[in-house]
């Protein structure tokens, strides 16, 4: 458990990582979204052609007084052989105005008898409405001149298991495709990402190795500013010189600090800092240099507030922003806040 936690850390942390997440979260999502789709449509066509199927026979029991005619004629794309009327068991039972039982025609089913068939009739017309299924059976009711109603009522147990084999198959192929894809599109977005961490590290290495060059020639600039400030006596050119030199400095500082916060470490296995403490002591240092600047430095840190980091990292991190607020800023006041977290 320790350990997939601080992978889940890790992932949420690292920029690479999480864009690894997003991109196998988007695939995994448009793979089961087309998947969703396919297997609705697919058992939507293998549902409706077996209920059209199943009405037709209802309505050709009814037209023909409960009997099938010698021959069944194709309807669209239903097609019967000479076996359909032995292969299909129905029942029809008519009820007259008064809602009691005029006629049964059972001889079609095995299961049951009369009273079976009585009571599903009543059943169904229990629930008003005009065509459904009742458990194995499809049935359709029919009003009649008189006031009466007749419900013809076929077995459909094929039919349905045939439709809950098709819908258990595709969920389970649709799973295993979902893995299969799962499996194959980790590796893939591997690739896809090398360039990108490729160019990322080329990045931050030649921000690195350029800040430490920069080092070098900064360094000679004021060495020789300083010489020539004590041959000739300072001047508005040797300022004005060691205030570039000294802004390149800082921006070379800020590289640097940059490049390092690019290459930080696994965060779940950094110490962990109390930053309250570290803002308060980065206020109280830059105190003196806002007043010398003429501004104000106005702090609301709550005390107890802990970060896993490097505690160097995070000291320089608070410096140079305090810095960069009182040189470049232009507000008088300076505000610090560290709340607590809700």
């Amino acid at each position: 458990m320790k350990a997939l936690h601080r992978l889940r850390i890790r992932m949420l942390r690292d920029p690479i990582q999480r864009l690894r997440l997003r991109l196998i979260t988007v695939a995994m999502a448009s793979a089961a979204v087309a998947l969703v789709l396919i297997f609705a449509v697919v058992n939507l066509l293998n549902y409706r052609p077996l209920t059209e199927r199943s009405d037709y026979l209802i309505e050709t029991i009814y037209r023909h007084d409960g009997e099938f005619p010698d021959h069944l004629p194709p309807d669209g794309s239903f097609e019967f052989s000479q076996e359909t009327p032995f292969e299909t068991r129905y029942f029809m039972v008519t009820v007259s105005s008064a809602d009691s039982i005029e006629s049964v025609d059972a001889d079609h089913i095995a299961s049951g008898g009369r009273n079976s068939a009585e009571q599903t009739a009543q059943d169904i017309l229990a629930r008003s409405r005009e065509s459904g299924y009742w458990g194995q059976y499809r049935y359709r009711v029919y009003s009649e001149n008189d006031g009466s109603k007749t419900v013809v009522i076929v077995d459909c147990f094929v039919q349905l298991q045939s439709i809950r084999n098709l819908a258990v198959i595709s969920a389970a192929v649709a799973g295993g495709c979902l893995a299969i894809t799962l499996v194959l599109i980790i590796p893939i977005i591997k690739r896809i990402l090398r360039p990108y961490i490729e160019n990322q590290r080329r990045q931050r290495r030649f921000v690195t190795d350029a800040s430490h060059e920069f080092k070098t020639p900064v360094a000679i600039i004021t060495a020789n500013i300083d010489l020539l400030e004590t041959v000739d006596g300072e001047n508005q050119w040797t300022r004005s010189t060691h205030r570039q030199a000294e802004r390149l400095s800082e921006l070379i500082r800020d590289l640097i600090e940059l490049a390092r916060a690019d290459e930080a470490g696994d965060v779940s296995t950094a110490d962990s800092v109390e930053f309250s403490r570290t803002v308060t002591r980065a206020v109280e240092d830059f105190m003196p240099l806002a007043e010398a600047n003429g501004k104000a430095i106005d702090a609301d840190v709550c005390e107890g507030i802990t970060v896993p980091g490097d505690p160097a990292a995070l000291e320089r991190l608070v410096s140079v922003l305090l810095e960069n607020a009182i040189k470049h800023g232009d507000d008088l006041e300076i505000v610090v806040t560290l709340p607590l977290a809700r």
